[in-house]
Formats: C-alpha cells, structure tokens, sequence
C-alpha cells in the first residue's frame, strides 16, 4: 500500500502531485500490510478511507467496506472530485453495514463464503465505535471488545490471503486524540502501521506514528491537507528521515566538559 492511496485523488498541483509520487510505497510485509488511520473526530478519516478504497479497485483488488449506515448518513465522505458514481472501480467497493460489533465480528466470520469470494482488502471504518461490546464484569470490557475485534479482523485478513493466494490488506479507522489514540499499545500487536492525523495549521498533517524500524524512511512522509467547502485538498509533502537521538556523553565526558567551562571562566585560556 501508498500513502499516496489515501491523498492520490485529493485537489493539488502538478509540483504535489509528482512530490506524492515519488514517496516509496510501503514494504509487502506484515508490518505494513496491517493499518490504522486514527486522528480527531471530524478529521476527515471517513474520506481518506473512500479515496484509498477507490485507490486498491482501481488497482484491480477486490475492497470489502465495513461501516456504520447512521454515520455515514449523519457525515458523508467526500468523494475524489471528477470520479462518477459510475467509475467501474466502484463495482469492486463492497459495503456492507454494521451496526455493532457483534454484526462485525458475525461476518467477518464468514470472510471464507461471501457471495463476491474473498476480498483483497478489508476496510473498516470506526473502529472505536465498534468496540462498545458488553464484556460481563471484567475490569477493562471495552479493551477486551478491542483485542477481540481487532483479532477476527487480523485472522480475517489472513484467511482472505490465504484462499487468494495472495496478501489482503487490512485498514481501520479510530478517533482519538491529537497525540494519538489511548491503547496504541494494543491496537499496534495487529496494526502495526499507524497513520495519525494531527491538527496543522488550517488543515491537517498526516503521517506515521511510532513507525517500527523496518519501516524504511523513504516512505515516511508527511502529508498536509485540508477540507475546505466540501473538498479534500493536498496542501504540502514534506519527505523526512526519522532523526536519530542525539549521542549522550559519558560521565567522564561529562565532567572534562565542566571542568573546560570552569578553566574558560576564570580566564585560564
């Protein structure tokens, strides 16, 4: 997958639309085949989740969509501008609504015997809303509904590869803070790759969040964008390297330093 896959189709210029193009895809492995799109709410999840759906068709994959009828009906994505209801990549978009997480975890279940054969790529989108299942009296119900969903997901993803004989890839969606959602902890075991929108400006920063090390930087970009009177707009790519923390000295350097600063101050130079 590209993160280009979920800006591709947004308002730029030509300078930013070459920029996103040269970003490196992610790596075909596991620890970037599994996604979560967090940020804010009203941050525009919805709508990257629409445009990266319509992104993997046109590529010739199979997209099962999972969602909640009543929020998109309360909050509509905006879709690519110049893409028509009629664009044949929307027939391999199937929706399917979900209003719990049982209705989920029920059909993803049956990943293997869905009428239109298994999916390339499994998009859900809130998550967090999904995850308010009643767990007895254990202490954290709402963290064990999480794991719970997160890991019929995962097997789900797994299965559909595995009858295709080739990977599916697994996106979600979840509101949280600014700084990043609250059990990132839990939520990287199966989404290892994070993508976290930040508020910037008058738009929003995408990029990734606590990336693991095999996550090669050339494909660590940040992505300004904005929403603004109904459309999703590309605004900057900013490509940077993660920077590596600064050398710590040892003691013993350490001291020789003071004692310099101390000879410099009484004028011993």
């Amino acid at each position: 997958m590209h993160i280009a896959d979920f800006l591709g189709y947004a308002a730029a210029h030509q300078g930013l639309t070459d920029q996103l193009a040269a970003v490196a895809p992610y790596p075909d492995g596991p620890d970037a085949r599994c996604l979560l799109l967090s940020g804010p709410e009203r941050s525009g999840k919805t709508t990257l989740l629409f445009h990266a759906a319509l992104s993997l068709a046109r590529q010739g994959a199979s997209v099962l969509l999972l969602c909640r009828r009543e929020k998109l009906e309360a909050c509509p994505p905006l879709l690519p501008e110049g893409v028509q209801n009629s664009d044949p990549a929307w027939e391999r978009v199937h929706i399917k609504y979900v209003a719990n997480g049982y209705e989920l975890l029920r059909y993803v279940s049956h990943i293997h015997a869905l009428p239109n054969g298994p999916p390339d790529a499994v998009l859900v989108d809130d998550l967090h809303a999904l995850a308010d299942l009643p767990a007895g009296d254990r202490h954290r119900p709402r963290d064990m509904a999480l794991c719970r969903i997160l890991a019929a997901l995962h097997e789900a993803a797994l299965e559909a590869g595995r009858l295709n004989g080739r990977p599916c890839q697994l996106v979600a969606t979840e509101s949280s803070h600014a700084d990043g959602p609250r059990l990132l902890y839990i939520v990287q075991r199966w989404l290892p790759l994070v993508l976290h929108i930040r508020p910037q400006g008058q738009g929003y920063m995408l990029a990734p969040l606590n990336p693991r090390p095999t996550l090669p930087p050339d494909c660590q970009a940040q992505l300004h964008f904005s929403l603004r009177h109904g459309v999703l707009a590309l605004d900057g790519v900013l490509q940077t390297a993660p920077v590596p923390p600064a050398p710590q000295p040892l003691p013993w350097q350490g001291m020789q330093q003071q004692q310099h600063a101390a000879m410099a101050g009484d004028g011993g130079w």
